[in-house]
This record gives structure tokens, sequence and C-alpha cells, in this order.
């Protein structure tokens, strides 16, 4: 959340105005004497008061140096104080009566009910003219010496505001902050007739009734600011800035922004369909008028022009007039300049696209030269248009300042701070909102219904029906979108609706009935879009009568989910949709079969649950032979883009089996092993694994028509939708200490997004998500809920992702070259100079073998290649933990061991190269009891290896070794095998040369 006045006075780039800080400081003190006549004005007026005191707070905390708040707030029993500072011990009274038996009463009382909790004690008179002058005699006998207090120094008022000013006449940041505050309470001098006279054309014309029920203040100007810094993000694009951090009121920001911009455009507000980009430029709107004294703000909303009767010249017609009217009062007011709002300015109606951008260019035409900020709409990225048409009219960035209005996780910490301070907005707009039995149905509705992220659209939809019985018995939010949807059409059918909504986003048929309120429902918000789609996917289906062609789609999460939710509405729906799914499965294609996975994997009745499971089983089983062959035959490889939609359609085999499986059960774990396999070993998968996930939750751009959810991972997107989706279920379940069927491919997905963008240098990952990736993984580890083989990998990742971005593929071949200068620890102690390297042992190993091995063998399971990839890869490990004697080796190194070979094991899901072997072949290689063939001549050219260097030592270097004739004859005495003993030969043979060579020498 953002912190407001709490941050705001230390903030050195905080500014209003140009003004010099004398002509600051003489503006404070003329709306210091204007308050006070308000003061006297409003005697009696407790409203006005109130917010008096919240004004002091503003202006007494710079010149006292102290953090008042307001305890009655928290605690309407607080008395003789209301507004106290704990730390610095400060406790001021407030008050609008200047008898002496007033502060006598409040001294006496202070002194009863604080004289331990506060030093010092300032009565503030509110409406005091001229210093009075009070007996310090009586005042002393109220304090009967337990309070110092004295009348000229302890009572306050106005007038001691301004002396106090002129101490602050050189900050000039906390002159414009008083300024600010003080401009909230008195917001703009008289404008003229004609102002009021626009205002409320505007308020008619174009704003609704939400937001002209209580006009918004200074106070309530913070409580949006709270509520909407949670779902906003801002950029600065004159400062080339990425983002913008800011630790203030985001509205009195965004109008001193405007105020001091010279742009023609400083500000653009973005956000999908139902986000809040209306309600937020209606707040803005406010704060204009609020705060802007020398700027006569305007608002209109460009979707008030359309109706179901108009057509174009009657819009612009219409247009001409209204905005005839708007110039002419603008013109005639005292202050002539004025900054524009565009509201609707957006594509929501598609078909009315050209339109609309159309009547965007008279309005910004008929105030050229004046300020504009403009409200766009942003595609969510299910159905964006490609990236060539964001180019174009609309979706060009408008403005030096974005603001991009976005939903917030169910599963964040602070969303029953959110719900707390939407309550609270709710309860401006509309005194009947009850703010707690609200917050209390909202919380209860999101959990209800699984929903995982909301916006204003959501959290609007919902409280709407607070008190319907009918829509707050919904058991889904299926159910509650059917009802809603229903109660919102007059003249056509749900069907029909919902068969236009398929039309339009899947067909791309851009003819559209005129009934307006199913226009309104089609352009109203993603979700009652995907709803309409999954209702007539589902309709169709069950009454038999949708085309083939029809079904050639598969579909996002949300579509999904309400496919499910409708599908499970009834065991009758269920069995419908069976039957007609397993007519239909044979002759469809890839992308069918695959939706239809989906479906036949999330039946809830148990009957039609393992019909469904049981023909998942049968088409797995068909489906893997072919699979396993064009693997096999390097059919995959050499038909990328031809393999992609049945590698879609095996997925939702495999993941439609596992969500049927029951956690903890051995076929789950089966199916889980057999398919991260995969996605471990071949890079096609496990990018489009990757990739389905960011399209199914919404970080790529997706359109069922055109290649649907067949997408690799574009290692340059961002993940943020699909990271939260994910983390958050993974963090439920952890927290829970439940597991469920999905788990492990969730964890998987996950770790493997963020490991190739660590090292990628296309990649896109933020330490952020790094940071909290780590730490999840070392919960899930802790947690137990993952096999083994899984947790392998997320130990792996969380160490990778630990190192941060001083990481990249060349940190593990730097690793492994250590092999080049780490000395075999059995040489080191014998004193030998100089000794062996590791890399020089492994490689005169593979020499041995490549040389000598033959090429085929009697024995049945004979493999030269396996031998000599196993004695090249045997020591790899002691690149990270160097050398070290078996006899010295404790369980600790041996771990250590362990886990550097697994690591080396997983560079395979970097590169799918075949390296995922490492930690087999380096298992067969310790394995003593391991009677494998192979394993067997490794472990022998390892010793042979080791007698040829002690015999080059002994013999040619002339180094004593004490040791020597009994480390040579247990050598010899452990060669196994027939290959190892002709080996052994060519060795003895070369030394029994040398040594006869050197005898005739000597002789």
């Amino acid at each position: 959340m953002l912190t407001l006045s709490q941050k705001r006075f230390s903030n050195p780039n905080y500014k209003i105005s140009t003004m010099t800080p004398e002509e600051t400081l003489n503006k404070i003190k003329d709306k210091l004497d204007h308050w006070q006549i308000k003061l006297i004005d409003r005697q009696g007026d407790d409203d006005y008061y109130k917010l008096s005191e919240n004004l002091l707070i503003k202006l007494l905390n710079p010149i006292l140096d102290c953090n008042l708040i307001n305890p009655n707030r928290e605690n309407s029993r607080f008395p003789a104080v209301d507004l106290i500072d704990k730390e610095k011990r400060i406790a001021i009274q407030v008050t609008a009566e200047d008898t002496i038996g007033k502060i006598k009463e409040t001294i006496e009382s202070f002194r009863i009910h604080h004289k331990d909790d506060y030093d010092v004690l300032y009565i503030f008179q509110l409406k005091g003219i001229g210093k009075r002058k009070y007996s310090q005699e009586a005042i002393d006998k109220a304090t009967q010496g337990e309070l110092n207090f004295r009348a000229a120094e302890h009572i306050i008022d106005i007038r001691y505001l301004c002396s106090k000013m002129n101490f602050l006449s050189k900050d000039i940041t906390v002159l414009n902050l008083i300024l600010e505050h003080l401009s909230s309470l008195l917001p703009y001098k008289d404008k003229g007739h004609d102002y009021t006279i626009l205002e409320q054309f505007i308020n008619t014309t174009y704003r609704s009734e939400e937001f002209l029920n209580r006009k918004i203040d200074f106070n309530s100007l913070e409580n949006y600011s709270d509520f909407f810094s949670h779902i906003i993000s801002v950029t600065s694009f004159h400062k080339h800035e990425a983002a913008v951090n800011i630790d203030e009121n985001i509205f009195l920001y965004l109008v001193r922004s405007i105020l001091s911009s010279e742009s023609d455009n400083p500000l653009t507000v973005c956000g999908i369909q139902g986000s809040g980009k209306s309600s937020f430029l209606n707040v803005l709107y406010e704060a204009l008028c609020l705060l802007a004294e020398d700027q006569i703000p305007v608002y209109i909303d460009i979707q008030k022009y359309f109706t179901d009767a108009d057509h174009a010249d009657k819009i612009f017609e219409k247009l001409d007039h209204d905005l005839d009217k708007i110039v002419g009062f603008v013109e005639r007011t005292k202050h002539s300049e004025s900054i524009l709002i565009i509201d609707g300015a957006d594509d929501s109606f598609s078909a009315n696209r050209e339109l609309n951008q159309m009547m965007l260019e008279r309005i910004k035409k008929r105030f050229d030269g004046r300020k504009k900020v403009i409200g766009l709409n942003i595609k969510d990225n299910v159905f964006a248009p490609p990236d060539s048409e964001k180019e174009k009219g609309l979706f060009i960035r408008e403005g030096e300042i974005e603001i991009i209005l976005n939903s917030i996780s169910t599963y964040s910490t602070s969303f029953e701070l959110f719900i707390d301070l939407y309550t609270e907005t709710k309860g401006l707009r509309s005194r009947k909102t009850n703010p707690q039995h609200l917050k209390q149905y909202l919380i209860k509705q999101v959990k209800k219904f699984g929903i995982h992220r909301v916006d204003l659209f959501t959290l609007d939809i919902l409280s709407e029906k607070v008190h319907v019985n009918e829509f707050t018995r919904c058991g889904s939010l299926s159910e509650f979108f059917m009802k809603y949807c229903v109660s919102k059409l007059k003249r056509t059918s749900l069907s029909a609706t919902a068969k236009q909504a398929f039309d339009f986003y899947i067909n791309k048929s851009m003819q559209l009935d005129d009934d307006v309120d199913s226009k309104e429902l089609l352009f109203m918000h993603p979700s009652i879009r995907d709803f309409l789609l999954a209702y007539i996917i589902i309709e169709r289906l069950k009454n038999g009568n949708i085309k083939k062609e029809e079904l050639e789609f598969v579909y996002t999460d949300n579509i999904n989910n309400f496919c499910k939710e409708i599908m499970n509405s009834s065991a009758s729906t269920q069995q419908d949709i069976y039957k007609a799914i397993s007519e239909l499965f044979n002759d469809v294609g890839y992308k069918a079969k695959a939706h239809f996975c989906y479906l036949l994997g999330r039946f809830g009745a148990p009957l039609i649950k393992d019909e469904g499971k049981n023909f998942l089983t049968e088409q797995l089983t068909r489906e893997k032979l072919a699979i396993d062959e064009a693997i096999a035959t390097g059919k995959l490889a050499k038909n990328r883009s031809e393999f992609k939609e049945k590698l879609l359609y095996f997925r939702s085999l495999y993941i439609s089996i596992i969500y049927c499986c029951e956690y903890g059960s051995s076929e789950l774990d089966m199916a889980n092993e057999q398919y991260l396999s995969i996605l471990m070993k071949n890079g096609l998968w496990d990018s489009i694994n990757r990739g389905f996930h960011m399209e199914y939750y919404g970080d790529l751009p997706f359109d069922p028509a055109t290649g649907p959810l067949q997408k690799e991972d574009d290692l340059k997107k961002d993940f943020s939708y699909t990271y939260t989706k994910l983390y958050n279920k993974i963090e439920d379940a952890i927290r829970n200490n439940i597991g469920y069927s999905l788990i492990e491919i969730d964890v998987y997905t996950l770790c493997s997004l963020a490991q190739h963008r660590q090292i990628s240098k296309l990649g896109n990952l933020d330490s952020e998500k790094r940071v909290s990736i780590v730490m999840l993984g070392n919960a899930i580890l802790r947690s137990k809920l993952i096999s083994r083989n899984l947790q392998k990998y997320v130990s792996f990742i969380a160490e990778i992702l630990a190192m941060g971005d001083k990481i990249s593929f060349g940190t593990f071949l730097a690793e492994i070259a250590n092999l080049k200068k780490y000395p075999r620890t059995g040489w080191i102690e014998r004193d030998i100079r100089n000794p062996e390297v590791i890399a020089a042992h492994m490689y005169n190993m593979w020499a041995m073998g490549y040389f000598c091995l033959p090429k085929e063998s009697i024995e049945p399971d004979y493999d030269k290649d396996k031998i000599l990839k196993m004695v090249l890869l045997h020591d790899i490990g002691e690149a990270s933990t160097m050398d070290k004697s078996k006899k010295k080796k404790t369980k600790f190194d041996e771990e250590k061991e362990e886990k550097v070979i697994r690591k080396y094991g997983f560079l395979n899901t970097y590169r799918h190269n075949g390296i995922d072997e490492i930690p087999g072949y380096f298992h067969d290689f310790e394995d003593q009891n391991n009677d494998d063939i192979n394993s067997k001549i490794a472990r022998d050219l390892d010793k042979l290896d080791n007698l040829q260097q002690l015999y080059y030592y002994h013999y040619v270097e002339k180094v004593s070794i004490p040791d020597f004739a009994t480390w040579e004859e247990e050598l010899i005495d452990n060669i196994d095998t027939i290959e190892g003993r002709i080996i052994l030969e060519y060795i003895q043979r070369d030394i029994e040369i040398k040594t006869e060579l050197e005898l005739e020498v000597t002789d």
C-alpha cells in the first residue's frame, strides 16, 4: 500500500507549483485567513470542525516536527485529547470555545486521564480572533502542579500557524504541501457562474450516479488513493523510466504532474474492460476540481454517445452540440485554461473501433492546445491482436505518464486490506453500504467461487447482488454469471448472446445484432466473455448441434474452468458430454481432442469420472507408441512444427490422467514420473509445456482460431500471470500441508520458466520472482509433498537461482575446466612434485579404452560407447569437490559429490543433449557390487591408469614411493575382466622394455 502523508514531507521531488517561497507563503496566509472566516461562518457545523481537525494534523506535523494522529478514529472515548503523538508525547485538544472555563475543564480532564502518557498539552482554538489573555493563576489551580501548562505558550490558534510559517519560508517542499492541504478545504476561488453550470452539465451528461451521491474531499481522496495503489502501475515516458514508485497520494501526484507538464497529452489511463478506468478518471476529475485552482477540469465520456438506435451521423451531431456547449462554458469562465479528461476512448465495442477513433480525434481537435488525459482500453492477452495491430490507432501509447489498471491476486497478503479499502470507497459512494458486512460477503463469495484474481468489475458485480438471495445462494461463478446475464437480457436469450460471442471471438465474424443488452454483455468484461463462450460450447456439445470444424479450438484457463463448472452442474449433463465426446473423438483433429481430454478429466460424478479416466488411458496407450517412435527415429526433431499439435494432444492426455488420479497413489506417481521424464529429456516438449502455461494463464497472446496453445516459450516475455497462478497454488499446498494431483507439474513448470530466463540473454527474470521461487523451492523440499526425483531437480534450481545474475551456461563449463588443474590426491599424499591432474587421469582411461577395447564382445550387454562415456564422467564431480581418496571420504563428502553429479545431469534441461545420463554412469561406476560388464571394465581402466602412472613415477621419474610394491600388487590383483588383463599386459610389457633399455645403456 502507498504511504501517504507520512512520507510526503520527506520527498525531495515534491512540487505543486512554480511559485517562489515568498509567493507560496503569502498564499498560505491568505488561505489561513479564509479558513478563519469559514470557521466563524460555520459555527456549530460539526462536520467542518472534524475536517479542520484532520487538516490540523497535516499542518502541525511539519511545524512541530511530529507525527500526530487522531486517536478518536480508533477509540471514540478519548477525553480531553483530539490529536496525539505517542513517540514525542505530545497531545492537542482542538476546540471551538475560547473561554477560561473550557481551558480549565480540558486541563483537569487531561490531568486525570493522560498526565502519565504525554508531557505536553496544547489547546488549539479554532475560531479565536486575536489572542485572549488568560489568568495563569486560574490555570495553575487546574494543573495542581502536576502539569506544565503556560497560557502564552500552550494555547494556540491560526495566528500561531501564521507566525510559524515564517520559520518554514526556505523549505518550498513543505510550504507546497501545506498549501495543498489548505486548498483541499478551500478548493478554488470563485470561477464564475458559468463554471457552476459547466459542472452541472458534465455531471448530468457524462457522469454516473455513483460519483454524484457524495462530493469527494481531501480525506476521501486519500482513501481512493490507498485503494487504487494496489491495482495500478505507473510508467513515466518522458523520463524513460520503466516504472515509477510513488510514495504519496497518487491523485495529488498526477494533479501536480498534469499541471507542470508542457505536453498536450500528460497522462494516459489504460486497462481492460472493467478494470476501473472510468472510476479512476472520475476520481481524478474531482481531484482536479479540488486542487487545480487556475484550471477548468472537463470530463467527457465517449461511450455515452453509443445507443442501439444511433448511427454515425446522429452520434456526431450530438457530440458536436455538446462540445459547443462545453467550449462555450470554458471560454466564458474567469479562467479559460482547461484540462480535458476523455473517458471511453477505447474499442470496447470492437465493431465501432473506427468510429471511436474518429470521435476521439474530433474532441482532441476542438480542444487543440489544451491538456488532455485519455482513458484507453488495452486488450487482455486472450484474443489480443497481433503485435502489428498494436502499432495502429488506439493501441498507441499516449501521454508522458501511463497508468495501467490491473487486478489483484486473491492469494496476496494484502488482499483483505484491498477489500477493506474497497468497502470504504463503496461507503463513500453509497451511504446504504455497510462496509463490514460487505467485506465479509465479498471474501466469502471469492473463496466459494474459487476466484484467483479480482478487479473493480468483479467486486462491483458481486457487491451489486449482496442483498439478492437468488445470487448469494449460487454455488459457482458460472451459476452467478448465468443469472446475471439472464437478468441483463430483455429482448434476446442467453443462448443467442453466447452464440454471438462465439461467432465474434472465435469465428471472427464482425456481424453483431442490434440488441444493446446483448452487445453490452459481449464487451462488458473478459470474465463475462469467457463465461458466454463456455456456455455455448457445453450447450452445443450437450445438444449435439455443434459442427466438427467448430470443435477445432483449444481454450484458456478461464474458459476451461467455466466449461468444467457448467458441465458439472448436473450428472445428466456430464453423461451427455461424455457420450458426445466418445462418439466424436475419432472424427476430430488434435485441437478438438486436446479440449476433449480436458473435459474427460474434469467430471465430478464418480462413475462418469472413472469412465473418462479409462477412456483417456486407452488413448494414451495407443498414442504413446507413435510418439516414442517419432522420438526414436528423429522425426520429432525434423518436423518440429508438424508435431506441435500432436504434442499438445499428448500433453493433454497426460495432464488429464494425472488430474484424475488421487494424490499419493502409485498410479499418480507413475504418470508424473513418465511425463516429467519426457519434459526433462526433450527440449521441444519442455518449451511447449512452458509456452502452453503462458498462453493458458494469459502471459502470451492467444487466438483460438490461429494456432492456439502450441507456442513455445518466448524467453523475452514476462511470465507474471503464470508465476502468480502456479506460485499461489503451490504455496497454498505447502501452508496446508496438503498436496494435489498436479502439484509436481506445477512445481516443475514454475522452476523451468525461471531456469531458462535466468541464463538466456533474452531472459526476463526479475529479482523478486527469482528470490521468491528460491524460497518456495526450499519450502517445498521441506514439505515432502513431491517425489524424490523432483526434489533433486528443485534443489538444483534453488541453487542456481540463488546465484542471481552471476551465472551463465559458461559458468558450468568453467567449473568443469577445474579438472585440468586439480591434482590427484593419492600423488599429493606421496609427495609427488607436479602430480597428475584429474582431467589427465580421465583422458588416459578413455584413451586406453578407445584404442584397446574391441568394438564388439561375446558378452551380451557389452557396449564400448557406454564404457568410454563412463570413464570420461566418473570423476566429473571432482571439478567441484576436488579429489579425495575413497578411504578418507566422509558421508558428507559423498553427499556433496552426489549433489554435484546430479547438477551436471540436470544441465540436460538447458540443452537437452542427452547428458541426463551422467548420474546413471556415475552410479554404475561407483557401485562395486554392480556386475554389469561395462561397469567392471570401466573400473579396471581406472586401476590400470593408476598402475601406469605408478610405474611412470617409479621407473621413469625415479621417485621413491614407500608403498610401491603393495600398491602395485593390490592394483594387479583386482583387475577383474579379460579386457582389463589384456591392457595390463600391454602396460607391463612397456615397462619391461623400458627397464631392459635402461640396463643396456648402463652396461
